[in-house]
């Protein structure tokens, strides 16, 4: 990754002593940006003032040579207001956006060196302190692109540009009527069973309002719709609790066409002959 010092900074980096400090700027799901700095006060650099950060620490950044992917690894304490530990939980530092860099504590206007661009791909909470894994930009080259054939649906998302299936039909309100365990709830609903798999739950209140989770199976069982999450929430759910439910899809071209009508948006070629077709070996006649 090409940086460029400014040139105050880079005669300050060839001092005897130079006073300098670590500033890491993250930009959460939610849009949030936040700052911090391993120096003891708070540092203003480009518009963001970078707060302390208690007690944290930034491993050594593996860096590689060409196109190879820089990793490292961050830990802070949680802190009410800073990094919380619901905040975690609800996933909003899942693929937050990271810059990392360098800059003289004693004279912010000479600027930063820029040291690391890129995002959280894993984020963890043990013992009080939330644990953060760092990768580059370059990890982006390593993932496929382009679309696959394939039997199934390829689109991104039920609902997206490219499906077009109007959600708001397939939406329903709902209350949480008893909580079995942390995977497993009662809604009242009455929809037929499967209507719901692979959908979501999104609930409206209580502790865990503004959250959503997938929906693993959905049975209907005495009048209600009876669910297995594939993830819990951060927060115990309650009975009372308002949720919304929202269908599912398996990708498959007979739901596409019979559950939501929407075959002339399937994206999946479930007509072509497979592998078993390809490798088959002729035999001789007779």
């Amino acid at each position: 990754m090409p940086r460029t010092i400014p040139s105050a900074l880079l005669a300050h980096l060839a001092s005897p002593s130079p006073t300098l400090a670590t500033l890491v700027k993250v930009v959460r799901s939610d849009g949030l940006t936040l700052g911090f700095t391993d120096h003891d006060l708070p540092i203003e650099v480009g518009g963001l003032a970078y707060q302390p950060a208690d007690a944290g620490q930034l491993s050594a950044i593996e860096q590689n040579v060409g196109v190879g992917v820089d990793n490292l690894e961050a830990e802070v304490l949680l802190a009410a207001g800073r990094v919380a530990e619901a905040d975690v939980l609800a996933g909003l530092y899942h693929a937050a956006k990271v810059e990392i860099r360098l800059a003289n504590w004693a004279d912010p206007s000479m600027g930063a060196a820029l040291l690391f661009t890129g995002w959280i791909a894993e984020a963890s909470l043990s013992d009080g302190t939330a644990r953060f894994g760092l990768r580059s930009l370059a990890s982006a080259l390593r993932q496929e692109r382009g679309d696959l054939v394939q039997p199934q649906c390829r689109v991104a998302r039920l609902g997206d540009a490219q499906c077009g299936v109007n959600l708001a039909t397939f939406t329903f309100s709902a209350t949480v009527l008893s909580v079995a365990d942390t995977f497993h709830l009662v809604a009242s609903d009455s929809q037929v069973s499967g209507v719901f798999d692979q959908g979501t739950l999104g609930l409206t209140s209580g502790a865990n309002a503004g959250l959503r989770r997938e929906i693993k199976t959905h049975t209907l069982s005495g009048g209600h719709a009876s669910l297995a999450l594939a993830r819990k929430f951060p927060w115990p759910v309650s009975a009372g609790d308002s949720c919304l439910l929202v269908a599912g899809c398996d990708r498959r071209l007979a739901t596409c066409r019979d559950k939501f009508a929407n075959v002339l948006n399937f994206r999946g070629e479930p007509y072509l002959p497979g592998t078993s077709v390809i490798t088959r070996t002729g035999r001789p006649a007779g």
